[in-house]
């Protein structure tokens, strides 16, 4: 089900935006990176904000199922470990 901001619903995958989520890269040599993303969990999927007004919100990576980042006009899986 679509809502602007998240909830969960049994049994349903709500698909939502609001909280603008994003994932800091991180290199070998303390280079970073900040970049929009879609977030996945097992009830939900976080849309990113599509802009640069609204600013990303860094999340903690632990619940993640998927996550694909947004890079130049690419979507990208991203892994991670939790």
């Amino acid at each position: 089900f679509l809502t602007h901001e998240p909830k969960e619903k049994e049994g349903f995958l709500n698909i939502c935006g609001h909280i603008h989520p994003g994932i800091c890269l991180q290199g070998l040599g303390r280079q970073q990176l900040k970049i929009a993303c879609f977030y996945k969990t097992k009830r939900q999927l976080v849309m990113p904000a599509f802009g640069n007004f609204t600013g990303k919100y860094i999340l903690e990576l632990e619940n993640a199922e998927s996550i694909w980042g947004i890079a130049e006009h690419q979507v990208i899986e991203v892994k991670h470990t939790n």
